[in-house]
């Protein structure tokens, strides 16, 4: 199958000092197949610009690298770490919440011309998430797989795309996630062109020296 290089790019990458800063213009748009930025936020259960310069700023220079290589995949991520769980599982607690973010995540990814989204809930479960996150989160996926899917259909644009970041340490694994029941969904570490979600085994996106974390093959590589 086809070479999958995903990389992350962090919305705090232009606020590093001096020649550290990084702007979204700076990247080269060859150097993976898949870009994600990190992070977007939540409000009243819907996604949203984390900040006004992500808005205005860096989502339309993220997107524009596709110009320059038009194979090139863009996704935007929501969650992380400082994102804590509180909200997650206040989205995925019924079926009116989990429905007002798919409908705002379709409208914020078309417009601003992204190619799909990446859910960086690692630990579902866990850090204050009750357990019926686990499987909350199971729902969830199924209901954005087929909301893209239907959104696909009625628009006769590109099904958006959908991935998630999980953890590899195995305490989490056994809290977080049902391993049988996400794989119906994608096998682990490469892309199920069927279901249309991918899923990754990657560490979380740090403060380095620039503002990509690349993931291949299940391994993660930070620069």
């Amino acid at each position: 199958s086809k070479h999958s290089l995903v990389c992350y790019f962090t919305n705090w990458a232009p606020g590093r000092p001096e020649s550290a800063s990084t702007f979204p213009r700076d990247l080269d748009p060859f150097l993976c197949t898949h870009l994600i930025f990190a992070f977007a936020s939540m409000r009243n259960n819907q996604i949203v610009p984390e900040t006004l310069q992500d808005e205005k700023i860096l989502y339309p220079q993220f997107n524009k690298l596709k110009e320059r290589n038009r194979e090139l995949k863009t996704l935007l991520s929501i969650g992380g770490w400082n994102f804590g769980t509180l909200r997650f599982t206040s989205m995925l607690h019924t079926f009116g919440n989990r429905e007002k973010f798919i409908n705002s995540a379709i409208s914020l990814l078309r417009t601003y011309n992204f190619d799909g989204l990446d859910l960086f809930f690692l630990y579902p479960g866990l850090r204050n998430s009750p357990t019926h996150d686990r499987w909350k989160f199971l729902i969830l996926i199924e209901e954005l797989l087929s909301a893209f899917q239907k959104e696909a259909l009625l628009t006769h644009r590109p099904r958006l795309l959908l991935s998630a970041a999980v953890s590899g340490a195995p305490h989490i694994i056994q809290t977080s996630y049902d391993v049988n029941l996400l794989g119906r969904f994608a096998p682990f570490l490469r892309k199920q062109e069927r279901t249309g979600l991918a899923i990754s085994m990657s560490r979380m996106p740090t403060k380095g020296r620039s503002g990509l974390a690349m993931t291949t093959s299940g391994a993660s590589r930070r620069r």
